[in-house]
């Protein structure tokens, strides 16, 4: 994680190719909150983060949907998955979602 930090703050962005070739991981991704600043979330125990994740970002329904209901759906729909995110993340400032977060 600490290549990909860097390369983003030197201005870098292998975001597209990353979706391109399948591997985009949205519990270790880069999101763009409300206020235009950006967060970089990095779940590291996902199994046990996951449900906290979608409670903090008041979206339970995600626990009960299908395709996000547990980690192997999650990833298996992780495009999906990283639209719902980008969507929840555009609704929050950097400073929202930092305190829901608890960082």
């Amino acid at each position: 994680n600490g290549l990909n930090l860097q390369a983003t703050m030197t201005g870098a962005d292998a975001i597209p190719r990353r979706d391109k070739e399948g591997w985009s991981n949205p519990l270790t991704n880069v999101y763009t909150c409300a206020d235009g600043r950006h967060l970089m979330l990095g779940v590291q125990n996902a199994k046990k983060d996951w449900p906290d994740l979608a409670r903090a970002l008041k979206r339970p329904q995600w626990l009960e949907d299908e395709r996000f209901s547990n980690i192997r759906t999650l990833f298996r729909n992780r495009f999906e998955a990283l639209a719902e995110f980008r969507a929840a993340f555009a609704e929050l400032t950097v400073d929202e979602a930092c305190e829901r977060l608890g960082v």
